[in-house]
């Protein structure tokens, strides 16, 4: 399975004895893998999620070929669904056995080589995997608001509020399949529950190195979709489905590491005691400078994190004031409206920072790419993050009292109201195209034919503006 770069999961299908492949590569075989391999048309990485072309602009054509080449560390031998079949992650890889230019996974590989080369730094991630679940209607019947897709019409299988005790209830089935389903496939699962717009669901994953991270999140996207097809249901990963309801993310959870302890706390590893909100901990200056990174370029990486262009559904509707999906420019400590949000749910060692702008249209190996290279230009700018925000930055800041504010202060200790994000991809883009730095560090690590053919698919699918109906259940 791999993903593509406008965020549709893909796959090629091979019989598989066992015997197929060889151990090890070789000097006479360089691409060897000891799983099955198959050629790919390279143009397949330029085409946009509405159709099957490939846009002129990637540097794409139907001339050449990788070889879609599974990784076993990836690999589920049996799927609980199809327990015929196995799944497994790909690298797109040469002939010659190098990475293919333009392979999003080998991307992800090259980013986090170089913060542990730099800065002996490594990432554990994990994600909130949000999704809406829906019935389709017969011809006969009649809804308000039907969603219509591939000729057939949908609504939401339910219409409860957020954290609803009845709603989850009713598709208590559902959801403990999928549990069970992902536990059997060695995913951990750490809650999930009901969400916020009719039909929505999350089902949040456990901590893994940021490769395992990603993989994980698409072969997680597989199960949900493939248990919700078994009960009779759809899933959409869609960020915004419903116009005027909560939108659903893949919100990541990242933390850094280093010989397999925290580098996210200050200090010399001693546990600073139990949370206080009111005089929050210090993160330690790798961290306020990798965190810095990202916060400093946020605007210019939304293309990567954020990529659907859809002003009714797209990513950009979900990213609003008010909607805990994060509008602004800040950080903070559990602050669901700042889009860097930290948080220390139990010792030391569980502090991280979730990046909730990033949706089910991203690419994940690519969005998580983009985030480490702007980690690194933090690291070698020597930025720090400004005071954490601790108000809703869609209101008006805090009065000063006792010349202490709510965070967000500059120097002479006003505080300062953050600035919001880009509202469309158009926006995203100019940022990016201003941020030279930016710019700069990620074409370093994603290199820049993959950087080429992923802003040409972003450019061709805001020119084309696909409606909802075209991929409502392509995400």
């Amino acid at each position: 399975m791999y993903i593509d770069l406008a965020g549709v999961r893909r796959c090629r299908t091979l019989p598989w004895s066992g015997k197929h492949g060889t151990t090890a590569a070789s000097e006479e075989n360089p691409a060897a893998s000891p799983l099955p391999r198959i050629a790919l048309t390279c143009g397949c990485m330029g085409t946009p999620v509405h159709m099957d072309c490939v846009y002129p602009d990637s540097g794409l054509s139907a001339t050449g070929e990788a070889l879609l080449t599974p990784d076993p560390a990836s690999l589920v031998e049996r799927l609980p669904w199809w327990p015929a079949h196995g799944l497994a992650n790909v690298d797109h890889i040469e002939r010659t056995g190098e990475p293919w230019d333009c392979c999003p996974r080998s991307a992800l590989k090259r980013t986090l080589a170089l913060l542990q080369e730099r800065h002996g730094l490594t990432i554990k991630a994990g994600f909130e995997l949000e999704f809406v679940l829906l019935k389709q209607l017969s011809p006969a019947a009649a809804a308000a608001s039907p969603l219509r897709a591939e000729g057939t019409d949908f609504v939401a299988v339910e219409g409860g509020p957020y954290s609803s005790s009845s709603g989850f209830d009713e598709f208590c089935e559902v959801l403990d399949d999928m549990v069970a389903t992902l536990q059997a496939m060695g995913i951990e699962v750490v809650q999930y529950h009901k969400e916020a717009a009719p039909g929505q669901f999350e089902i949040s994953t456990g901590p893994a190195d940021a490769l395992t991270a990603a993989d994980r999140l698409l072969q997680s996207k597989e199960a949900v979709a493939a248990v919700a097809r078994r009960h009779g249901y759809a899933a959409t990963f869609v960020p915004k489905p419903f116009p005027n309801q909560a939108g659903s993310g893949s919100h990541v959870h990242m933390s850094l590491w280093r010989d397999g302890e925290s580098s996210m706390c200050s200090g010399s590893g001693a546990d600073p005691g139990p949370f206080d909100r009111r005089r929050p901990p210090q993160l330690s200056d790798e961290a306020s400078a990798f965190f810095g990174g990202i916060l400093s370029h946020l605007p210019a990486l939304l293309p990567f994190t954020a990529p659907s262009p859809g002003a009714a559904w797209g990513s950009y509707a979900r990213l609003r004031p008010g909607c805990w999906a994060g509008a602004f420019v800040c950080w903070g400590w559990d602050n669901r409206e700042a889009p860097l949000r930290a948080t220390r749910p139990g010792g030391a060692e569980s502090t991280n920072v979730e990046y909730k702008a990033l949706d089910g249209t991203a690419n994940p190996y690519v969005a998580l790419a983009a985030l480490v290279c702007a980690g690194l230009a933090g690291l070698a700018e020597g930025c720090r993050l400004p005071p954490p925000v601790q108000f809703n930055p869609d209101g008006p800041p805090p009065p000063v009292i006792g010349g202490s504010g709510g965070g967000g202060s500059d120097d002479g200790g006003a505080v300062v109201a953050p600035a919001a994000l880009p509202g469309s991809l158009g926006e995203a883009l100019a940022a990016w195209e201003r941020d030279a730095a930016l710019r700069g560090a990620v074409t370093e690590g994603l290199g820049a034919p993959l950087v080429r053919a992923f802003m040409a698919v972003r450019a061709g699918e805001l020119e084309a503006d696909p409606s909802l109906a075209h991929v409502l259940l392509r995400y």
